[in-house]
């Protein structure tokens, strides 16, 4: 009897998190029971940020969901910003049949992720959790990614502690 193969997304939201993802997605695509989709953040799209799309592409993977949102500008208000990419990836994530979602660390466009995600029940897989950063708001970013993910991959003992 042949099984369904698993429905995954995987979140990048820019180089800083794509070169640790990079040889995982390599492996999630190398399984026959997975059918993966790479969703790339705006900053990959961002000239200022070195277009690092083309890395992605380069690697030898499709993108098969990008945020158009262009990325916070200067005078916006960061608030404002991330309601613009909450709309954009409900509409795309609402609209996809999902049995997980992986997320690394604690960007403000991976937390927002992983609020849609929550709100759409896709289980989530997180990365990097229980780590700190002293004085950032990434933190709380990533303690509440940390919350709704339901499997979780950390890099240490002590971080595993921290988490739990």
């Amino acid at each position: 009897m042949k099984k369904n193969k698993k429905n995954f997304l995987i979140f990048t939201g820019s180089r800083a998190d794509y070169g640790i993802l990079s040889t995982l997605i390599s492996k999630i695509k190398s399984d026959d029971h997975i059918k993966s989709f790479i969703f790339a953040g705006s900053d990959h799209f961002s000239p200022s940020y070195g277009n690092t799309y083309k890395e992605i592409l380069k690697d030898g993977f499709k993108i098969d969901f990008r945020s158009n949102v262009k990325i916070l500008g200067k005078y916006e208000n960061l608030s404002t910003y991330c309601a613009k990419i909450l709309n954009e990836y409900s509409i795309i994530i609402s609209r996809l049949r999902l049995d997980g979602a992986l997320i690394l660390g604690d960007r403000y466009e991976a937390f927002i992720f992983s609020i849609v995600c929550f709100f759409n029940k896709i289980p989530i897989f997180h990365l990097h959790g229980g780590e700190l950063t002293k004085g950032a708001m990434d933190d709380n970013l990533r303690h509440s990614i940390s919350k709704f993910a339901l499997f979780h991959f950390v890099t240490n003992k002590v971080y595993k502690t921290r988490l739990m």
